[in-house]
């Protein structure tokens, strides 16, 4: 399979070529296996989305919202290894992911539509349980953290008229990004005024030292994101700049994390490059658009104390390595917003935490999950 955009062997054999990998596709989005049963909700208005899920059906629902660039199997290991535990494991493709709804304008990737899904599919998967059993546990990372934040935040309001639909949630690897966002203005406001300019022309040295000090998450997370500028990049430059020799960044991530197997590169691979019949774009052509419009869609302001606002238990799952976030940017002062949050990060660990220490992470979502 050769990107459309850049069919040519000129810059060397290879250099824009990937290879077909259309025999994974039923393993990925339709054979049942030991990671569970592939279904397809539809919520209406030509949206289905695809989704995998293991355990007791009838159980409290347990829903999981994968980040970039990944998809369902991003879960394999908790829907393997919390299956037998009683809950009702529901592993989601978002939005433009995998063999889920793809939205034919761009612009339908934003945080409304995303936090519409999630409610539409969480509704579909409710509608028919025990009254008993109507009990959900939001499980995210990565872009799913963003998206989780909003739904957290939409359900909690909601609670008011008694139409919540969350019970609390687990997050990994992303703060609240109302936090994030005050934690960025910080600085600004503090050393961005008439006293500090005088200071820096006293005493040139240690006020720059004590700059750098104060800005040293802004700059950290600058240089952590320079990903971010590059999906921000036409289409067909963005993803050619991922897929190039035979996506080669997505296979270094994935084999990136010591207990992954080569097969699971593939599977990766496969589902960035996914194109079904109707659709000849990639899975990746969508997936960026979370980064283009999603991220500024919602309208929150930091000095609205109700904006984000969430009362839910929130457990924030926090490898330190993290080579995307920087951890004191994402997380100080999480309180604010979240009162009820409690925060365990764990140093050797990166950014894919559900992958690299799944063990850990089935026992403390399971903890979590059971107080």
């Amino acid at each position: 399979m050769v990107p459309r955009y850049f069919a040519t062997r000129k810059l060397g054999v290879g250099f824009f070529e990937s290879k077909d990998r259309s025999h994974l596709y039923k393993k990925i989005f339709t054979e049942d296996n030991e990671y569970g049963h592939h279904r397809y909700i539809d919520v209406g208005d030509g949206k289905k989305f695809h989704v995998v899920e293991n355990g007791n059906t009838d159980g409290p629902l347990m829903i999981f919202l994968h980040g970039f660039p990944q998809f369902w199997y991003t879960w394999r290991n908790q829907l393997i290894g919390l299956k037998d535990q009683g809950y009702h494991l529901v592993a989601m493709d978002m939005r433009g992911y995998g063999s889920s709804y793809r939205a034919k304008n761009r612009l339908d990737y934003n945080m409304k539509e995303f936090k519409s899904d999630v409610r539409a599919v969480i509704e579909a998967l409710q509608k028919d349980k025990p009254e008993a059993s109507r009990n959900v546990t939001l499980v995210a990372h990565d872009w799913g953290s963003i998206v989780a934040w909003h739904v957290l935040a939409d359900s909690w309001k909601l609670e008011k008229t008694g139409q919540g639909y969350i019970n609390k949630s687990v997050i990994v690897n992303i703060g609240h990004p109302l936090i994030v966002a005050a934690n960025i203005a910080k600085p600004f406001k503090q050393y961005f005024n008439g006293h500090w300019a005088l200071e820096l022309v006293k005493k040139p040295q240690s006020t720059i030292k004590t700059l750098r000090a104060a800005f040293a998450s802004v700059f950290a997370q600058l240089m952590k994101s320079y990903y971010v500028y590059i999906f921000q990049l036409p289409t067909p430059i963005a993803r050619t700049l991922i897929s190039v020799r035979d996506w080669q960044s997505i296979g270094g991530l994935v084999k990136s994390i010591k207990i992954n197997k080569a097969e699971d590169a593939e599977i990766f691979k496969a589902a960035a490059s996914y194109s079904p019949p109707e659709d000849p774009t990639y899975a990746l052509d969508h997936a960026v658009e979370y980064y283009r419009h999603g991220a500024v869609s919602e309208g929150w302001k930091v000095g609205n104390s109700e904006d984000g606002y969430i009362e839910y238990p929130v457990l924030i799952l926090w490898g330190e390595d993290d080579l995307a976030l920087d951890m004191h940017l994402n997380l100080d002062g999480t309180e604010a917003r979240v009162p009820n949050v409690e925060i365990k990060t764990y140093p050797n660990v990166g950014h894919f935490l559900p992958e690299e220490i799944p063990d850990t992470a089935n026992e403390e979502i399971l903890k979590f999950a059971a107080k």
